[in-house]
């Protein structure tokens, strides 16, 4: 698809982290919010050491946090919302 997901080993939290080659983390998360409703976050996430170990220092990942509520419509709905920006559909 384009995304570069960050893969851990378990047990883990229930977080998707990813890059994407051609998009500034930033600009994927403002774009994700203002153009599909989906907040998400960008940066290093007060974790600056392990994006060393990850490879994706200096800038960081775009990290989704799911939770109990997440249903399996909503992550079809970003997944469709990463594509069409990777896609530059948007």
């Amino acid at each position: 698809m384009g995304a570069d997901v960050i893969i851990v080993e378990p047990p883990r939290t229930p977080v998707v982290s990813f890059t994407l080659k051609t998009w500034a983390l930033e600009d994927v998360g403002e774009v994700l919010h203002k153009s599909f409703g989906i907040v998400c976050r960008t940066g290093l996430h007060c974790a600056p050491l392990i994006h060393t170990y990850l490879g994706t220092s200096p800038t960081g990942t775009i990290r989704f946090s799911l939770s109990r509520f997440t249903t399996d419509k909503d992550i079809d709905y970003c997944i469709s919302a990463i594509d069409a920006i990777v896609h530059a559909t948007v």
